[in-house]
């Protein structure tokens, strides 16, 4: 067992690239080239599985035989997870608006962060990969990947990014036609949001409710701060 409050994935660019002393990055416990591998595998089975048959094993990977996070979906864990008030946003762009190196097969991106659920970081992080995937599968656009990932867990939530390739372009496009369609009212979208120097980016927030709705100001701040903690992130490794 463990006592590790602060779990790293960095962005592993090649397979070839040796894994950070935690020292080095100021974190208790960084995951390998193996453990991304893995997670990717396993997200990208989640279409033919299911969410539920592997929601508690990708959660153990992320944080193994941990002392401090839950990785067991029980009901009350669930009930957490999914309430309004555990906050989920997603920054929906292209892979080159948030880092300018290159990522082999990445052409979108999803920069995140999940607020506060403690002790069940690991399986809200879970919850997210899968869940997200699951959804867009079942509206009928199954051939995409996800080719990599990266993020950083600690007791006060969960930040990072993930990366996706070319045939995520149909769910792209059509995300960004509903929130078009829906600016301006009652919507899980915010589609006014953009960065000095970058392409207005659509903003997804919220739980499956709408406790956000008309907290934009407030939300631009955690955006625009998030963004900046999360290509520092992505360029963690060069």
């Amino acid at each position: 067992m463990n006592f590790y409050l602060d779990h790293l994935l960095p962005l592993y660019r090649n397979r070839e690239t040796d894994t950070p002393s935690p020292r080095d990055v100021g974190v208790d416990y960084v995951s390998s080239v193996a453990k991304y591998e893995a997670i990717v595998r396993i997200v990208n089975t989640v279409r033919e599985v299911g969410l539920n048959d592997l929601v508690n094993a990708l959660s153990r990977l992320i944080t193994p035989l941990s002392d401090i996070y839950e990785t067991a979906m029980t009901p009350f864990a669930t009930h957490v997870i999914q309430d309004p008030d555990t906050m989920f946003c997603q920054v929906w762009m292209e892979a080159e608006e948030l880092t300018a190196t290159p990522i082999p097969g990445a052409k979108y991106a999803i920069a995140f962060t999940i607020g506060e659920c403690d002790p069940f970081h690991a399986l809200a992080l879970a919850y997210l990969l899968l869940n997200f995937s699951e959804k867009h599968a079942l509206r009928g656009k199954d051939n995409f990947q996800l080719v990599n990932l990266c993020y950083k867990l600690t007791p006060t939530g969960v930040y990072g990014a993930l990366f996706y390739d070319a045939n995520f372009a149909p769910v792209f496009r059509a995300t960004r036609r509903v929130a078009r369609a829906t600016r301006g009212k009652k919507s899980p979208f915010l589609t006014k949001f953009r960065e000095h120097g970058h392409k207005a980016c659509i903003v997804e927030w919220g739980n499956g409710g709408y406790r956000y709705y008309g907290q934009e100001l407030d939300l631009e701040e955690h955006v625009g701060q998030a963004l900046i903690k999360i290509r520092a992130l992505v360029n963690l490794m060069g």
